[in-house]
């Protein structure tokens, strides 16, 4: 480690669970050290710390902009969720793997140094082993590598703050990003937001296990988590705001946590981005199947979720929770201090956020499967 050229720190959810993150970042210091993360279920180091160079895009560290071709790679914490057969860390870097849950080190990934330990005292014996061995030599190489960490995450921090020049910004219905800056821009100092948005960016919200605002991510590729786990975060954070983040077709899997949170007494603001339609599967078809019959002639049978439309509010009300339908940026301020109201007053409450559809495919009035079996009927029953 600390002869590397370019080491990279990847975080996970050990850190989280050991209230470890200041230590990780100490180490990440102590070699100037870049630091991302993998998918996992927290934000397990302080988005603003500037070693920080941003989440994984993709389920491999070839998908980061920076640092390329890193030489040592050392995982804290991380339980490594692979989806595909490449593996997370590419063949090529040398591999140091620290965690707990040992049960699949070496099976996917070569790994040179296996280190099973408690990610909190293991940080500890690593600082120090690591400590020893900077001579002034070492630690002037780790403060030039430092400067060139700090230079990207700056760089990353004014691109993602173009985010608000989209020529959308103010339209109706809203885009999503519009929706999460909104939030991110409402919710306190120390929210904690449970997000089950799908393909929705967290950006703007400045994540910090360290006493600032914490997320809770959905792990698997299952949908209806959201609302269900929201509840159970403030029945164990009742002294913390807690936003649920919500894309429609997730919160239509699993909405009955709404009852529990009006029965508990839950004050919980759930926002639902409604854009009617299932994001995901549709972009999956474009992507994979590019010449399938739906991509060639627009008539997708799986992902839309309108005609008719459905009333997330009037759901929520069905449970005995209040909300109400955004169509606009204005009317989002204005329902976020109404959804505090509820909340200071101990009542969950639910925004149904009218989001646009974006991508490849879609049309302005999607396709319909042309199936109305009150009219084929030979008996009025």
């Amino acid at each position: 480690m600390v002869e590397a050229r370019m080491p990279l720190l990847i975080v996970g959810d050990e850190i989280y669970k050991a209230n470890a993150a200041g230590k990780a970042a100490r180490l990440a210091e102590l070699l100037g050290m870049p630091v991302t993360q993998v998918r996992q279920l927290y934000a397990n180091f302080p988005e603003t710390h500037p070693l920080w160079v941003g989440n994984t895009p993709a389920v491999n560290l070839n998908s980061l902009t920076f640092p390329k071709n890193p030489d040592v790679v050392i995982n804290i914490g991380n339980k490594f969720q692979h989806n595909g057969a490449a593996p997370i860390v590419p063949r090529g870097p040398k591999f140091i793997d620290m965690r707990i849950d040992f049960a699949s080190m070496g099976n996917v990934m070569l790994t040179e140094v296996p280190l099973v330990a408690d990610v909190a005292l293991g940080l500890d014996d690593l600082y120090a082993a690591v400590e020893q061995l900077m001579t002034p030599a070492l630690q002037a190489k780790a403060a030039e590598r430092a400067v060139e960490v700090k230079k990207f995450s700056q760089q990353a921090r004014t691109l993602r703050a173009l985010v608000a020049n989209n020529p959308e910004w103010d339209h109706s219905p809203l885009i999503a990003d519009r929706v999460t800056y909104e939030i991110a821009k409402f919710a306190d100092p120390d929210a904690i937001i449970v997000n089950e948005a799908g393909s929705v960016a967290m950006h703007s919200f400045d994540f910090n296990p360290i006493g600032g605002r914490e997320l809770f991510y959905y792990y698997g590729s299952h949908l209806g988590s959201g609302v269900g786990t929201a509840a159970g975060v403030k029945l164990a954070r009742p002294n913390q705001q807690v936003i649920c983040l919500v894309g429609d077709g997730s919160f239509i899997f699993g909405p009955t946590a709404l009852w529990n949170m009006a029965r508990l007494e839950l004050p919980v603001i759930v926002v639902v981005y409604n854009n009617h339609a299932y994001s995901g599967p549709h972009s999956r078809v474009v992507a994979n199947v590019p010449s399938g019959r739906m991509v060639q002639t627009g008539q997708f049978v799986h992902d839309y979720l309108g005609n008719p439309d459905m009333n997330m509010a009037d759901i929520a009300r069905g449970f005995g929770v209040a909300g109400e339908v955004v169509e606009s940026p204005a009317q989002l301020r204005e329902a976020l201090a109404r959804a505090r109201a509820h909340t200071v007053d101990g009542k969950p409450y639910l925004l149904d956020v009218q989001v646009a559809r974006r991508g490849v495919g879609w049309a302005e009035k999607p396709w319909v499967p042309p199936i109305r079996i009150a009219g084929i009927r030979q008996k009025r029953v």
